[in-house]
């Protein structure tokens, strides 16, 4: 959210026509499940809700405000690290079992190129504010579990076990161990993450292919990328950089630069203007002083005239008396 509270007055004081946000689907999960309370029970759902709850009171008839509720990406970017290398961890220990066991539900899925697409069509196409719940494929975790394993290079005929919620949870106290000995604060209530996973995650994808312009992409070559990638990491050691924080700060000095930039072009405007200004009134004082002058010399001139008049009329009153 401190970005945006920087960001946002920006954009509006540079008078930007439009902005889109990268939120999350969990807002949407948030907004339309009150009562699995999750904004109470998990802080990174809570700030994400109150990102979007921010942003959108800068909509009006002037900027249009989209948020984009984003669910899984898949797809690679060079020298970025994937999110999937928690999964990877996670399924690997299951390697040696006669199953993998996982949650029942599903998700909403898109690919890299469609949130570009996305970002596009809803900077373009949105009018006031408006939250999209983002999803151009629905799948089940079995499903998606199954390319997984094909990108991991073992057989398409594992089975996938899907297992109940409180079946999950009893194997998440383990994740808070190891948060706590990492030193990490979770922003996800572990407990509670199984049974988000139990749900079948999934939006209607007409408002990405009609409303904002989106078009198809291979899914499944997308996820087996992210998942290769994701392997060399988890598994192989391979060492890459996450640059979301430092394109956050790239925009944000992009925009600073920008609103400097045109403070300086408004006082450069403003001193000229002034300067103008005091030009113009200079020459119109000149100008008057001068119409004063030449009045004065008018009234002068006719003034003298008028007492030669009546000095000659009196000296002519004179003369005519002596005869």
């Amino acid at each position: 959210i401190a970005p945006l509270k920087r960001l946002m007055p920006l954009a509006k004081e540079l008078k930007y026509e439009s902005a889109v946000i990268f939120g999350s689907y969990f807002t949407w999960l948030t907004k339309n499940r009150p009562d699995m309370k999750l904004a109470e029970r998990n802080p990174y759902m809570r700030a994400r809700l109150d990102q979007e709850e921010y942003v959108l009171g800068f909509a009006d008839d002037d900027f249009a405000v989209a948020v984009l509720e984003l669910p899984y990406i898949f797809g690679t970017q060079p020298g970025r690290r994937p999110v999937w290398t928690v999964l990877i961890d996670q399924i690997k220990m299951m390697d040696k079992l006669p199953a993998t066991f996982y949650p029942a539900g599903g998700t909403a899925m898109l690919t890299i190129r469609q949130v570009g697409e996305a970002c596009y069509g809803a900077a373009t196409r949105t009018k006031g504010g408006r939250a999209y719940p983002v999803s151009c494929y629905n799948m089940r975790w079995k499903e998606f579990l199954k390319i997984v394993y094909r990108a991991r290079g073992m057989s398409n005929n594992r089975p996938i076990v899907s297992v109940a919620p409180w079946m999950m949870a009893m194997a998440m106290p383990y994740y808070g161990i190891d948060f706590k000995r990492r030193g990490i604060d979770s922003g996800m209530d572990y407990m509670q993450l199984p049974f988000i996973m139990d749900i079948n995650l999934f939006f209607d994808t007409d408002t990405m292919y009609h409303d904002l312009g989106v078009t198809e992409d291979d899914i499944e070559a997308a996820i087996t990328d992210s998942i290769k990638v994701s392997c060399q990491v988890a598994l192989e050691g391979k060492k890459l950089l996450d640059f979301i924080a430092q394109a956050s700060r790239d925009c944000e000095d992009k925009i600073r630069k920008q609103v400097e930039e045109q403070r300086k072009a408004e006082e450069a405007k403003r001193i000229a203007d002034e300067k103008k200004r005091a030009a113009l009134e200079a020459e119109a004082q000149k100008k008057q002083r001068e119409h004063e002058e030449a009045e004065a010399r008018r009234k002068a001139e006719r003034e003298a005239a008028a007492l030669k008049k009546k000095q000659e009329a009196e000296k002519k009153a004179a003369k005519a008396a002596k005869k």
